[in-house]
């Protein structure tokens, strides 16, 4: 399993709402029908105007790399990434070596 880690920032004139309606129309048209897909956790970070994270868990690495290069060809991918500050894209990846369930 691997995981991908985003934070970016919203240009100024967009809205939270705004951001998230499209990010959440991206994500059923796109990423949930991804092969490898497994979830996705998207939100603003506290304290930080404009500021969000998106983390998704994806099967494999190439899983990941293939979504990633259909993304720009999907137009509702477009219109949500338009969305962002491109100087503030800053992306990591996490390859699972572990992973314990909750305690409850």
């Amino acid at each position: 399993m691997i995981t991908e880690i985003v934070f970016y920032r919203t240009l100024p004139h967009i809205s939270p709402e705004d951001h998230e309606a499209s990010a959440r129309l991206a994500h059923r048209l796109f990423l949930a029908q991804c092969p490898g897909f497994l979830d996705r956790t998207l939100g603003p970070v506290e304290g930080e105007e404009g500021a969000w994270a998106d983390v998704v868990r994806w099967e494999t690495a190439r899983h990941l790399e293939e979504a990633m290069s259909a993304a720009p060809g999907v137009p509702e991918m477009g219109a949500w990434m338009s969305q962002m500050d491109p100087d503030s894209i800053r992306m990591t990846t996490v390859q699972g070596r572990f992973r314990a369930p909750g305690v409850g």
